[in-house]
């Protein structure tokens, strides 16, 4: 038989849960603008209600409902928009550092310029020229002096604006690895709470959106895939190792690579196996660093050994003014751009330039065929300006293309961000409307609370009285 008072506890639930619904509209509307912040609904739930006999005995009892129940508080997320903006974020964030790495690094080489390298390979060869045609005149042989100066300290500078790159894009590996090991550890403790919060049925939307960020901020670093296991705990892996499990994590040591110029080496906490899979922005870091950078300065080293080795080699056999030979004219033990300079001799004294063939004062023969190597392939089977010009050409084609990916999954990012917003951003619009509806339904409750009270009263206190 059901109580009489059943019906003040139906409106009791229903105002019980109308209050909770208009209350989570609040915190909704709270967080519109923190970002990370997922839309959480209500969960209401029918109650069953308890047996009425309505009519004659033995005739079967009909049941009424007993009002409505909060059985949850849900997260409105898409999990397939969530791996779409994690694997875009990862791909991203290695083209965007590829992007503006090299495009820094095209400033070293400073091109087109009339002060570049290019030019001044130029004008070596054009001050060769000049001594060819002026044997004997200092003038001429002091600006050749000046202008192979000047073209080796662009070499060093050059080699030092590569070599500075990479130490710079070692440090920021070294960082992203610090990270990377506080988001994990902050992912874990975010693990524990919300597997106790779904054991102990309390809500952990809040926690599960730190978590998500957190998640979102890993991926773009490492590349990491994550899966949500049905105990609430998240799982992060890299590669086929995981980083992150339900109730463990494992970090990444960096230690200094003997091999490798004791550069950042990253190896697994758990193990000290070599860290490998790595994607997003610190594996485009790793390959530009050990990669993309050298491979640039080989090229580079390569032109100059090629310009140091076939000058010093005709050089050897000329004359200078003192009619010496066997002299170099670029220090021979500098072959690379890091250390590319001229030989101490020609540093002390133009007049040891070896512009002649016969050891005559005018003849200008040795000079004039070192003027023509500049037109002759000698580096790499080109000519040295061209040689040059293909390896700028090579590195523009490669901030086109990082530039132009970039942009891409820019885009591509924001279409999959705005698609998330739609499914799980707040709209103030909706929310007002959710929480009038709701302020009707609270309001509709109290009504039928009243409605009660008034039967009852007239029940309790009104029944029998007439005639007193």
């Amino acid at each position: 038989m059901r109580s009489t008072f059943g019906g003040l506890e139906t409106a009791s639930r229903s105002l019980a849960a109308q209050q909770a619904a208009m209350d989570l509209a609040a915190h909704n509307l709270a967080n519109v603008n923190t970002p990370g912040y997922t839309r959480q609904s209500v969960r209401l739930t029918p109650m069953a209600g308890a047996g009425l006999v309505t009519g004659a005995a033995g005739r079967p009892a009909d049941s009424i409902g007993g009002g409505v129940d909060v059985t949850g508080i849900v997260r409105i997320r898409e999990a397939f928009l969530d791996r779409q903006a994690r694997d875009t974020a990862a791909t991203g964030s290695s083209w965007k550092s590829r992007r503006d790495t090299l495009s820094r690094v095209e400033t070293i080489f400073g091109e087109p310029s009339d002060n570049g390298l290019a030019a001044q390979l130029q004008e070596f060869w054009n001050a060769w020229g000049e001594v060819a045609a002026h044997p004997s005149l200092a003038s001429a042989r002091s600006a050749l002096r000046g202008t192979a100066g000047t073209m080796a300290s662009t070499f060093r500078r050059i080699a030092a604006g590569l070599s500075e790159n990479r130490a710079a894009l070692d440090n920021s590996f070294r960082a992203l690895a610090s990270e990377v090991n506080n988001a994990v550890s902050r992912i874990s403790d975010l693990n524990r709470k919300i597997m106790t919060s779904t054991v102990s049925n309390l809500p952990a939307g809040d926690l599960e959106d730190a978590r998500d960020l957190l998640a979102d901020r890993l991926s773009a670093l490492t590349g990491a895939r994550v899966t949500t296991e049905s105990d609430g705990s998240m799982r992060v892996f890299i590669g086929g190792t995981e980083l992150v499990g339900s109730y463990t994590f494992q970090t990444i040591n960096i230690t200094d690579d003997a091999a490798n110029g004791n550069l950042a080496k990253a190896t697994w906490a758990n193990g000290g196996q070599d860290v490998t899979g790595l994607g997003g922005e610190m594996a485009a870091l790793l390959t530009l660093r050990d990669g993309d950078l050298p491979s640039l300065g080989t090229e580079i080293d390569a032109l100059v050994a090629s310009v140091v080795a076939q000058t010093n080699a005709p050089h050897q056999a000329g004359f200078g003014l003192d009619g010496v030979s066997g002299r170099d004219f670029f220090d021979p033990v500098g072959t690379t751009a890091a250390t590319i300079d001229l030989s101490d001799a020609v540093k002390a004294d133009s007049s040891v330039i070896a512009a002649s063939v016969s050891g005559e004062v005018g003849d200008g023969a040795n000079a004039s065929a070192i003027a023509a190597l500049g037109s002759q392939e000698i580096t790499a089977g080109s000519k040295p300006g061209d040689y040059y010009a293909g390896v700028l050409s090579e590195l523009g084609t490669s901030v086109a293309e990082a530039t132009n990916e970039t942009d891409t999954f820019d885009a591509l990012g924001r279409q999959i961000e705005n698609q998330r917003a739609t499914v799980s951003g707040v709209s103030p619009d909706e929310e007002m409307i959710d929480l009038m509806r709701y302020q009707r339904a609270y309001q509709a409750a109290a009504r039928v609370l009243t409605t009660l009270d008034e039967a009852l009263d007239t029940l309790i206190n009104r029944l029998g009285a007439v005639g007193r």
